[in-house]
């Protein structure tokens, strides 16, 4: 199986061998769009549509009240299941897709306090089941993929605003001219959640699990995911459990002014006030030094340390990244200054170098096409190509793999545009009308 898929491959595929073969590939100069926009805020979708009944809402009630599993307000977390269908042929295995929401963080007390007032921060918001338009197109695309459609899906829904690290005893007082008071307990919702879905939705009889999600939740990812493998391991010791994160894959770095990243700042204090230590990856605390274990919040520096297999989606120009780390008020490639856009193609150039750090047994897809939360993109799941490579295909064929290895010869998939600003070769994006187009779901971190 694995010798026909790498025969599909172009022959300008670069190889490396490192115990195995590495597919990194690379292509020349030239330009390519296609005439579609991904700024649209209703793009074509096959499965997942506005109040799809096939979804559930449970809220965590009873961690809640037990627990102090709570989100910013108080009030229960919880998710929205879609359960596979046990009446088809093909469901015979038990396999899950656990996706994590996005939504950026909180930065401060009264940064917690404003978001602890809609849906990122409050259930009182979330609606009777998943909804298209409010909850954003996040993972739309990688659910309607076909191999994952008689998969239990749960979007388990982001109201912490520190990726399920924090855990505060105490609630928090705002400030002193209010009475006002917030709850740091993502870590205690991440237990409370799996605790659920291990007790009463029959994730302990799990074959396959695919723990996955885009921005604020693919940071989720690589925080996480080793910690969900020990929970579930015990369970069924033959589990197999695979992750996904789109669009986190960040950096540690400094604005193009010279001032700290938004991102670095709201981590650095997040870590402290969140009481985040006991969530963030043991091998990557013990890396750094005391004052520098914030850094594990970061997606370069905790990916190294993940043990198991993990799969990255990332733009090098990430339309969020370039906001909120490197302060960007221009769209690369379209109308940045000079002295701008060379500051952007190091910071892509940089990630390309980061991720030749990661453990061999991770794959990844990271294209020149500005963007963010690409699963739940029609255009950039389906499309968006390297070297003739899409998307969809790149990740589908690594999770193939993972679930199916071979005892010789494995591949892993590693994709990326080594060009600069613009796609290169024949490889393509969307055409843009701007990467400033706000969505109002990946909020700022202020």
């Amino acid at each position: 199986m694995m010798s026909k898929a790498r025969d599909t491959l172009p022959h300008a595929t670069k190889l490396l061998v490192i115990c195995s073969v590495i597919f990194v590939l690379k292509s020349g100069a030239s330009h390519q769009r296609l005439d579609i926009d991904d700024s649209d805020k209703t793009p074509l979708q096959a499965n997942i549509t506005t109040g799809d009944d096939r979804w559930e809402k449970v809220l965590l009630t009873d961690a809640a009240s037990k627990n102090g599993a709570v989100c910013l307000d108080g009030s229960p977390g919880g998710y929205y299941i879609r359960r596979r269908n046990d009446d088809r042929n093909d469901s015979v295995e038990n396999n899950w897709i656990v996706f994590h929401q996005g939504g950026g963080w909180c930065g401060s007390n009264t940064n917690c306090l404003k978001r602890s007032k809609g849906r990122l921060g409050s259930s009182n918001f979330w609606g009777p089941t998943y909804e298209y338009g409010v909850h954003g197109f996040a993972g739309s695309e990688l659910f309607s993929t076909p191999l994952f459609e008689n998969y239990t899906i749960v979007y388990a829904m982001y109201c912490d605003g520190t990726s399920w690290t924090s855990d505060v005893d105490y609630p928090v007082k705002v400030s002193n001219n209010t009475n006002e008071t917030i709850y740091f307990r993502g870590r205690r919702l991440l237990d409370a959640l799996i605790d659920n879905l291990v007790s009463v939705e029959g994730l302990q009889n799990a074959s396959k699990v695919l723990y996955s999600g885009c921005s604020a939740g693919a940071l989720t990812t690589f925080l996480h995911i080793d910690y969900v493998a020990s929970r579930l391991s015990p369970f069924s010791p033959t589990v197999k459990i695979l992750g996904l994160a789109d669009a986190m894959f960040s950096l540690d770095r400094n604005q193009f002014n010279g001032a700290p990243g938004g991102l670095q700042k709201s981590m650095k204090w997040g870590y402290q006030a969140w009481n985040s230590s006991y969530s963030v990856n043991t091998g990557c605390k013990k890396a750094h030094s005391k004052e520098d274990e914030w850094k594990c919040m970061i997606g370069e520096h905790v990916s190294i340390f993940v043990k198991t297999d993990l799969f990255i989606i990332n733009s090098k120009y990430d339309t969020w990244q370039r906001k909120a780390i490197l302060g960007a008020d221009c769209d690369i490639g379209i109308n940045c200054p000079k002295a701008q856009e060379t500051f952007d193609i190091l910071y892509g150039q940089s990630m390309v170098t980061a991720l030749e750090k990661i453990p061999k047994e991770h794959g990844y897809f990271v294209s020149n096409c500005p963007s963010h939360c690409q699963s739940g993109l029609k255009f950039n799941w389906n499309y968006v190509t390297i070297d003739n490579v899409t998307m969809k295909d790149a990740f589908l064929m690594w999770y193939k793999q993972k679930n199916n290895p071979s005892k010789s010869d494995q591949v892993h998939i590693r994709l990326v545009d080594t060009g600069d600003a613009g796609p290169s070769g024949a490889n393509v994006c969307p055409k843009r009308r701007s990467d400033f187009v706000a969505d109002k779901m990946f909020q700022s971190i202020g």
